[in-house]
């Protein structure tokens, strides 16, 4: 299960900020394989606070840095699969838990 943070953008106004709450609760409502988490990535304005408290619900967290780092998306694959292997080769990779990627192999070692 992942935590997906959802934000709106940089600076953000009212709409930036309701509009992640709400995409976030509803991806919550259509996928509970995953928790989506509203954040913000600048600092609540008069209005957008006023609203919240009025509704009695709490505003997104502020997240300073938003930033990719390379090791949140770089994915290292132990699994090869030559154009020679059978396909149940392929299907049991797939199959096992511990292999979320396979890398075909065309030529050589060129993929």
């Amino acid at each position: 299960m992942a935590e997906i943070f959802i934000s709106g953008h940089r600076n953000p106004d009212m709409d930036s900020i309701c509009a992640a709450y709400t995409y976030a609760y509803l991806k919550n409502k259509i996928d509970p394989n995953n928790t989506y988490v509203p954040v913000r990535c600048g600092h609540l304005n008069d209005t957008t606070k006023a609203q919240f408290e009025r509704l009695k619900i709490t505003p997104p967290s502020f997240i300073k840095d938003v930033r990719t780092k390379v090791g949140s998306i770089v994915r290292y694959t132990e699994s090869v699969v030559q154009v020679s292997d059978p396909v149940y080769t392929l299907v049991s990779f797939y199959g096992s838990a511990s292999y979320s990627s396979v890398v075909p192999v065309m030529e050589d070692t060129t993929y």
